[in-house]
């Protein structure tokens, strides 16, 4: 079950139903393309009272490996890491304006959980 399900059952002792459309390994670019052309994931999102989004390991993984191996140019080693940087944050726009506009204007809670450090046990 969705963490943030059983947050929101916890903390509000009400049953949450979960619709889990992830794909694993999906970029965010591919995200996009699936919200703008699936019918049913655009009725759920309709729908939906929460969503939950977890974004951009995908995008990342690979400047990630290669700042980590080498660097990856730049005066600062971080040349890689620049345009899929760029192209992640241009996706988590359009993704949320997407949203946002499948919603109206019902109140909508939106959890995002994006690149995580992979350095962290480096």
């Amino acid at each position: 079950m969705n963490v943030y399900a059983e947050h929101i059952e916890k903390d509000l002792g009400v049953e949450v139903r979960v619709h889990n459309r992830g794909v694993s390994g999906q970029t965010s670019g591919e995200l996009l393309d699936r919200i703008r052309s699936s019918q049913r994931l655009r009725d759920n999102i309709s729908h939906a009272e929460v969503i939950t989004l977890w974004i951009g390991g995908n995008d990342m993984a690979r400047p990630f490996s290669q700042l980590y191996a080498a660097g990856c140019g730049g005066t600062d080693g971080l040349e890689c890491c620049r345009k899929p940087v760029r192209t992640l944050k241009a996706n988590c726009n359009a993704i949320l304006a997407e949203i946002l506009s499948l919603r109206s204007t019902a109140d909508t809670i939106i959890r995002i959980a994006n690149v995580c450090n992979p350095f962290i046990a480096q």
